[in-house]
């Protein structure tokens, strides 16, 4: 979903675009495949040409945990570095490790 301001009224809209990849690749040639086709660049236009991109944070050991974690995306020795690494949630499946403040 992008927001956007209508510049005659001011007012806010929004429209949202499912954006139809995999979270995950096990190869990179099929990224590279994917990116070529054209519904794909579409929303990659969108996304380059936002003003700013909001982003849920998921977290591993929450309640409800987010869908990169209860999704079956992550197999068993992912999780087994995801604690070895001191993983504590991810931001558009960009992993973030916890911080240690002396």
């Amino acid at each position: 979903m992008y927001y956007y301001q209508n510049m005659k009224t001011g007012a806010i809209a929004h429209e949202m675009n499912l954006f139809p990849v995999p979270t995950f690749f096990d190869y990179a040639d099929t990224k590279y495949s994917l990116w070529k086709e054209r519904s794909i660049k579409r929303i990659l236009k969108l996304q380059n040409s936002a003003d700013i991109l909001l982003y849920s944070i998921g977290t591993v050991n929450a309640g409800v945990p987010s869908h990169v974690y209860s999704g079956g995306y992550l197999e068993e020795k992912d999780y087994m570095e995801i604690r070895r690494l001191q993983i504590v949630g991810d931001i558009a499946t960009v992993f973030l490790m916890r911080m240690v403040v002396l």
